[in-house]
């Protein structure tokens, strides 16, 4: 598998990747069964987004009798860190604490979940500056630091 993809996917192409994440190899009637109990969608308008998806080289095929099976070129876990990494990219340096610190309340996590997160904080606190300069250019975020 490659580890990070050189296109975005929309929402839409997310559900998708969703449903072949957890079940492939798979084909394109299982996706529509499986995405049909949560979408409304016409089988047509899967077969676009199974095909943009090939396009753009997020999924691979294997012929499979008159269809296809279809796998994912990427982890599940290389989209989400890329997606994380992108996000983080488009707020100032000073404002990831409260990207994180949202995500955390918004996150459901269990106490696994965030007895990892809190032995995570205590090992990078002693590594962390006092404080986290803004690198924007002028004008362009809100902490006035320029």
């Amino acid at each position: 598998m490659r580890k990070s993809p050189k296109e975005h996917i929309s929402e839409a192409e997310w559900e998708v990747m969703r449903v072949v994440w957890a079940n492939q190899p798979v084909d394109s009637k299982t996706i529509i069964t499986i995405l049909d109990e949560k979408l409304t969608w016409k089988p047509s308008t899967v077969k676009t987004l199974l095909k943009r998806l090939v396009d753009k080289q997020f999924l691979m095929t294997e012929k499979n009798g008159r269809g296809y099976l279809y796998h994912a070129n990427y982890l599940e876990k290389n989209i989400i860190d890329d997606n994380i990494e992108e996000l983080l990219s488009r707020v100032c340096d000073k404002d990831e604490a409260y990207l994180v610190q949202s995500m955390i309340k918004h996150a459901k996590l269990s106490k696994l979940d965030l007895r990892f997160l809190i032995d995570q904080l205590k090992k990078d606190i002693d590594e962390a500056p006092e404080e986290i300069t803004c690198q924007c250019l002028p004008g362009q975020c809100t902490c006035r630091h320029h």
